[in-house]
């Protein structure tokens, strides 16, 4: 009945107050169901020396004030990662590199015919002409130094005003780079006398100590253009009615070799031949 209810009540609530406090082996139940938990003295600015599990937090990379000063701290460890991975990435990025162009790979209608089989080992010939001051310019000038060749002459009204208005824009970001040279030549050298040369220089901005403008025989300029720079589009023997007009600037490394083709008339692609002298200086860094 009802009376009953008041000794069940109790004997419930002393089945659980009297649970044995040993495991079946005889050692403290507490102890053999968890571990210890950290006491007061482990304890520093309110933050355990032990996780739950009864593993050091110091093996988990977690570190607390200077008791923790013999492991790195976590960022440490994600900043070196980070700078590793990036190495990896820089390591296996191939770098950019410009190529050594040969007579083989250029359009036939810009070699001579005599060079179009040549598949390596080509190189600018020796030359000796005479520039705006009435100096003499021969291969010597270019002697390890990058530089810029085009062809030219100062009475074209058409595409060589621009040439030369891009080929400012060349000098202007190199001016101060004695590493980079730039060449322009003449293709009508009996009226491009030196005083012509000169009064044309004055008038485009030319400084002397980076660009040179040259004339002299037209035989080897024109042999120059075709069999050397490759830049003509036809054929000629340099006589008196042969006549190069070409838009190509032409990027010469130190060793003479060809390692670009331009086209003069765009300003946009100077940038492109400016960027291809960047990587071409990177690879004598090297």
């Amino acid at each position: 009945g009802s009376e009953s209810l008041p000794s069940f009540r109790n004997g419930f609530v002393s089945f659980f107050l009297e649970q044995p406090k040993h495991g079946k082996n005889g050692d403290a139940q507490q102890d053999a169901e968890r571990p210890p938990r950290p006491d007061m003295a482990d304890i520093v600015g309110g933050v355990p020396d032990h996780g739950d599990d009864g593993r050091p937090l110091a093996d988990l990379q977690v570190c607390h004030s200077q008791r923790c000063s013999g492991v790195r701290q976590i960022g440490d460890i994600h900043a070196q990662a980070g700078v590793r991975r990036q190495r990896l990435r820089d390591a296996l990025q191939p770098k950019p590199f410009l190529p050594v162009y040969q007579p083989a790979q250029f359009d036939p209608s810009l070699v001579d015919s005599s060079m179009t089989h040549v598949k390596r080992y080509h190189t600018i010939a020796d030359f000796s002409l005479i520039n705006q001051n009435g100096q003499s310019i021969t291969q010597d000038v270019y002697k390890d130094k990058i530089y810029v060749a085009d062809f030219f002459f100062t009475t074209c009204p058409t595409i060589c005003p621009i040439m030369t208005k891009n080929m400012a824009i060349l000098q202007q970001e190199l001016i101060d780079d004695p590493d980079v040279l730039l060449l322009s030549h003449t293709v009508t050298p009996d009226i491009d006398s030196v005083p012509q040369l000169k009064k044309y220089a004055i008038d485009k901005g030319v400084v002397d100590a980076k660009w040179n403008l040259v004339t002299g025989d037209k035989k080897q300029i024109y042999e120059l253009a075709r069999k050397s720079y490759l830049a003509a589009k036809s054929d000629g023997d340099g006589g008196p009615f042969d006549m190069i007009h070409t838009e190509n600037f032409i990027l010469v490394d130190k060793e003479k070799r060809i390692r670009g083709t331009y086209d003069g008339t765009k300003e946009e692609a100077m940038y492109e031949l400016l960027e291809d002298i960047r990587i071409l200086q990177d690879s004598y860094r090297e």
